[in-house]
């Protein structure tokens, strides 16, 4: 079976890693994957690769055409012929704007093969056809549990100080930062984040925490969490997305509000004890690995 990902190409590392990990997953279990990466950004910007993706798709022939985000899921609509589509909604074209969430229900229902939201939240805010619940998986391979000393002296911290790991971008507003920082600072604890920090150096960072806190607005299935579980580090997380589902009763791993001293509270609780996380045993049981994530994904291929 051969499959073209279509995505955005605009990173650093020009496609996200979240995606180029689906894609080796996906390999490594007999699937074909080439990648179209999308260059430019918004609508119109996304509308300049038409041209070039309809040329890719009269030179190569795929079994399925597989889009990632909503964005891509559009441009690909555009060129696809009579192939088969299948999108990946990661979360914002959810939670977002309403005026995309109606555009993304329209193109799911009437244009689009099939499609894969991350939650039974999403599902059901899409209210559309043919629509497939799978999270993004992990790869264990990358992200596992490291002696914190280690992961410090990786990244040239050279403290044994507490430090809380904000796992995303401070300046993305749906993530939240401000009230991270504000309960960071009545616990009197250092606050590091992750921005720009490439790929294989954010186990590292995980490892290197005394837990790591998620405090978005919204979510789909953050993956920040399910890698902060394969590491095994101790999480507090707002109620988002999927992430009280995926705890569980899991040692550890503690859903929090939206005020900073009950979050301050938490901090101080979690650092002043001693137990194991349960994490990474919870991911397996769960089968949020990346290849029992990937099987899922070719069944879905599979069933066209």
């Amino acid at each position: 079976m051969k499959v073209l990902f279509i995505c955005s190409g605009n990173k650093k590392t020009i496609i996200s890693p979240i995606v180029n990990s689906q894609a080796e997953s996906l390999t490594r279990i007999g699937i074909h994957v080439d990648i179209f990466p999308v260059q430019g950004s918004g609508f119109f910007g996304y509308l300049r690769n038409l041209k070039s993706l309809r040329k890719h798709l009269r030179n190569n022939k795929y079994s399925i055409l597989h889009a990632h985000y909503g964005m891509s899921g559009i441009l690909a609509s555009l060129a696809k012929g009579n192939s088969t589509l299948i999108v990946s909604l990661m979360g914002s074209e959810v939670y977002g704007s309403k005026i995309w969430l109606y555009i993304f229900r329209f193109f799911s229902k009437y244009l689009w093969t099939k499609t894969i939201v991350k939650t039974s939240s999403m599902a059901k805010n899409m209210k559309t056809r043919d629509l497939h619940v799978i999270p993004n998986g992990v790869d264990l391979n990358s992200f596992f549990p490291l002696e914190k000393s280690i992961a410090r002296k990786k990244i040239n911290i050279d403290s044994d100080e507490p430090i809380v790991l904000f796992p995303a971008n401070p300046s993305r507003k749906e993530k939240n930062f401000e009230l991270a920082k504000k309960a960071c600072e009545l616990s009197h604890v250092k606050l590091i984040w992750l921005d720009n920090i490439p790929h294989n150096l954010v186990n590292y960072y995980y490892n290197a925490a005394d837990l790591v806190l998620l405090t978005s607005y919204y979510e789909g299935s953050p993956n920040a969490i399910k890698e902060s579980m394969a590491a095994n580090r101790p999480i507090i997380s707002t109620d988002v997305g999927d992430v009280k589902e995926l705890f569980g009763n899991t040692p550890g791993c503690i859903i929090c509000g939206y005020n900073e001293k009950e979050i301050s509270s938490l901090i101080n609780d979690v650092i002043g004890s001693r137990f194991n996380p349960g994490g990474l045993e919870r991911l397996v049981e769960v089968g949020l690995d990346d290849i029992s994530i990937a099987k899922r994904i070719k069944e879905l291929y599979e069933s066209n």
